[in-house]
């Protein structure tokens, strides 16, 4: 039971991004009723490309993976500091089933891998107050304080350290 609460927190939390993303490539996620994201904080390389991005990386610990609709990544524009994220599909990615832990193995926090993945510049998304599409409170909050000191999230930070 832990692991299926644990997997429909972030899928739902996920949804969050919602509020920063092309609202007609969210319109198109949404549509499934098995609407889940899996993602993971790491850091790939997108290359900037006359229709959008090559996307490329490996992401660990990517709960839900097993049964995500969409994958979020967060890439490093190559040629700048700037970081984005971007929405990619099942079929763009490779999961590598790497996750075994015992008793919360139904979390499917497996890895994931992208190669030269094409993706259109309706895909990405800043995670940034100024850059919300929806203009409602709850996006005017930065990514990071809502977790920032809190302990839990804390604890969490340092058990995937010692992982």
């Amino acid at each position: 039971m832990e692991a299926f609460a644990w997997v429909v927190t972030l899928c739902a939390g996920a949804g969050w991004f919602v509020g920063f993303a092309n609202q007609d490539l969210m319109r198109s996620l949404l549509d499934d009723p098995n609407f889940c994201v899996a993602g993971s904080g790491a850091i790939g390389t997108a290359d900037p490309t006359p229709n959008g991005f090559k996307i490329n990386g490996s992401w660990k610990y990517a709960s839900g993976s097993l049964h995500a609709t969409a994958f979020t990544v967060n890439c490093m524009i190559r040629g700048t500091d700037e970081v984005r994220s971007f929405f990619l599909l099942p079929n763009e990615v490779t999961i590598k089933h790497t996750w075994n832990s015992m008793g919360m193995v139904a979390t499917g926090s497996n890895s994931f891998e992208v190669t030269d993945q094409l993706v259109g510049t309706e895909r990405q998304f800043i995670i940034k107050p100024e850059h919300a599409v929806l203009k409602d409170e709850i996006y005017q909050v930065s990514f990071p304080s809502t977790c920032g000191d809190n302990p839990c999230c804390q604890s969490i930070r340092n058990g995937i350290a010692i992982y």
